[in-house]
């Protein structure tokens, strides 16, 4: 018979809910476990930080904003690139999309940014719709955004910008867009301002930049302790 949570319990989930309105999301896996490394008395946040798990750097890591970042609204962007996008523009990103997937299989940004679907494309900017705002965060961050550029520079595909939107958020976003357009009277809607919770890309002053290894070395830890956990 189910007595209720523990306290510790009660903490965790409290929040893990905190950070997951704060990022405009759902409830997921990431909010969970930084929940559990932030609240000092829960003992599988313990666990993880004594086999090494270093609490700031796995807040970076899945794109958690610290307290002093401010998320930043998105509309304008997003505006433009749907306002100068096109079927075929989307349509040539498709059909390079499993190539750049298979290309770069150990880099995990790509991995996370090509299983998102394309919403839409403009010359040079794209659209890609993601299931969590955690991932989204980490594919746009400053690190992952100069990566992710020079890949498409090296296949010569001409992409400056692109923005991942949480799936709940991208839907709100096109329905926004669909009631609003008319080809005649409103080809090009201004948007709804929608606080996205995602990170500000911002150049890192005297950071280094991981590399992929790094990044590898620590997605293999969560995996190796939660199969340590789960026996």
């Amino acid at each position: 018979m189910f007595l209720g949570y523990s306290n510790e319990c009660k903490k965790v989930i409290d929040r893990a809910k905190g950070y997951a309105m704060s990022s405009g999301g759902l409830l997921g896996t990431e909010h969970l476990i930084a929940a559990m490394l932030k609240v000092e008395d829960c003992q599988a946040g313990q666990y993880l930080r004594n086999i090494g798990v270093d609490v700031e750097r796995y807040m970076h890591t899945i794109g958690f904003q610290q307290a002093n970042q401010s998320s930043y609204t998105l509309s304008r962007r997003v505006e433009n690139i749907l306002n100068n996008a096109s079927k075929e523009n989307r349509n040539k990103l498709n059909r390079v999309w499993d190539k750049i997937s298979e290309k770069y299989a150990n880099n995990f940004a790509i991995q996370i940014l090509t299983n998102g679907k394309i919403i839409a494309a403009s010359s040079d900017s794209f659209i890609v719709e993601l299931q969590d705002v955690g991932f989204c965060n980490r594919v746009m961050s400053y690190e992952n955004y100069q990566k992710i550029i020079e890949i498409f520079n090296d296949l010569n595909i001409d992409i400056k910008d692109y923005i991942c939107l949480p799936k709940q958020v991208c839907a709100k976003i096109l329905a926004d867009y669909k009631k609003k357009y008319d080809p005649i009277d409103n080809p090009k809607p201004s948007l709804d301002e929608f606080n996205l919770g995602i990170k500000k890309r911002v150049s890192p002053v005297n950071v280094e930049v991981k590399k992929d290894e790094d990044e590898q070395n620590l997605i293999d830890l969560f995996d190796n302790n939660l199969k340590i956990m789960e026996e």
